[in-house]
């Protein structure tokens, strides 16, 4: 356990699944009192002031120098002294102390470029051995990270690709959903799970091939690495450990880190105990599985869901509800449900024909997928992989199904 340092930042979720920059943008705005954007504007200038080639930019949604060129216009305007820069380096470590000198001194919410270049992310605060003494200071141990995520959107206006029809099914429970309409910004992210799944190498057929990419403040950071803090194993990874046995690690990480002791975490975490795991295959990495572990309340109200290694049994990160009175719903669908959700007549987009579903000819498949898509870019929102006859449909753990997961797309 060591210091943790917290930026007020205001929450906004992306209103369409292509506008992560411009709601990262509209929470750094709020924080230095800039000239606030709706989205649908927000967007268009950060693609008009970019500078990369045209080609390139029909692959890219919100890239990084036309989202660095819009925070910056927006500081000037705020008569902010300092301004933002575009950070590119080769090391992940350059840019994650950068990241948190940002915060500790400037007091300012830095913006990250994660899995690849699929997505933006605000950086709200960090877990650290101790507190950076200056810009250079590479001899603290970096915990962990505090973000808000602008994803699930708040609409289903202008998703893309489609989905297939949805369900008339909707939850009777009165709770925060990790569904489009209402999201989380309180994600606690382990260093060792930053480093390997969100701090990611852009592809090499950008206009930042190999780097790692954030915007932070314009004072350089360090250019070598510092110290490191090992992530705390359980097992030797030989398989996957027992639900039982996630969940017991997921009781003591909530513990170990220290969470029950944070303010804004006390009533949330107030008498929980880890619930049932949910057994998630990262279906992009080999031999990559996890665990949500649902922390319940006193009334078995899911207060916060925890990520627990499935191999190894380390704890990788948490999402936590915005308070104790509004728990989040997360429950993964039995059979029936999934029929449910297909309907009588489900139709087939590949076929482009319908075709009736016999119960005894869909299959559900026993272990929940994910991977970073424009379908999902939330680890705790995976899917159902579902096989219909010779079709594969994924049913996402809210309820809505899709065709296919697409993952070719960069700031999303």
């Amino acid at each position: 356990m060591g210091i943790t340092e917290n930026l007020n930042l205001a929450y906004y979720q992306q209103e369409k699944d292509c506008f992560c920059g411009p709601a990262c943008a509209q929470m750094v705005v709020d924080q230095i009192g800039g000239v606030f954007f709706d989205q649908v504007s927000l967007q268009d200038q950060i693609r008009s002031a970019s500078r990369i080639d045209p080609t390139e930019l029909l692959r890219w949604y919100a890239p990084p120098d036309g989202l660095n060129s819009i925070l910056n216009s927006n500081a000037k305007a705020a008569g902010r002294p300092n301004s933002f820069n575009l950070v590119i380096e080769d090391e992940e470590d350059f840019v994650s102390r950068h990241i948190i000198w940002t915060i500790h001194n400037f007091k300012v919410a830095p913006l990250a470029l994660v899995y690849g270049a699929a997505h933006w992310i605000a950086i709200k605060g960090y877990e650290a051995t101790a507190a950076p003494g200056r810009q250079f200071d590479v001899s603290y141990g970096i915990l962990g990270f505090w973000i808000n995520n602008p994803y699930p959107i708040s609409t289903s206006v202008g998703t893309c690709p489609p989905p297939l029809p949805l369900s008339n099914m909707s939850s009777t429970t009165e709770c925060a959903d990790l569904t489009p309409g209402q999201g989380t910004g309180n994600i606690h992210i382990d260093y060792s799970c930053w480093q390997e799944e969100y701090m990611t190498m852009v592809p090499f057929d950008t206009s930042w091939p190999g780097k790692y990419v954030a915007i932070c403040d314009p004072i350089p950071g360090p250019k070598e690495s510092g110290m490191r803090v090992p992530a705390n194993v359980h097992a030797k990874g030989e398989k996957i450990i027992e639900k039982e046995i996630a969940a017991q690690f997921a009781n003591e990480a909530m513990l170990e880190r220290g969470f029950h002791e944070l303010g804004f975490l006390n009533n949330i975490l107030r008498n929980t105990i880890a619930g049932e795991p949910m057994l998630v295959h990262r279906i992009d990495k080999l031999n990559s599985y996890y665990y949500i572990v649902p922390m319940l309340g006193v009334k078995k109200q899911i207060h916060a869901l925890v990520n627990i290694d499935a191999r190894y049994g380390n704890y990788r990160q948490s999402c936590f509800a915005p308070n104790s009175e509004n728990p989040i719903c997360l429950k993964p669908f039995a059979k029936d449900g999934i029929m449910q959700i297909l309907g009588k007549d489900m139709y087939i987009k590949k076929e482009k024909m319908h075709q009736l579903v016999f119960s005894e000819d869909v299959s559900v498949h026993p272990v929940l997928f994910w991977k970073p898509c424009k379908e999902s870019l939330s680890p705790f929102m995976p899917f159902h992989l579902v096989t219909v006859g010779s079709e594969q449909i994924f049913v996402r753990i809210d309820g809505r199904m899709f065709s296919s997961l697409t993952a070719n797309f960069y700031g999303i």
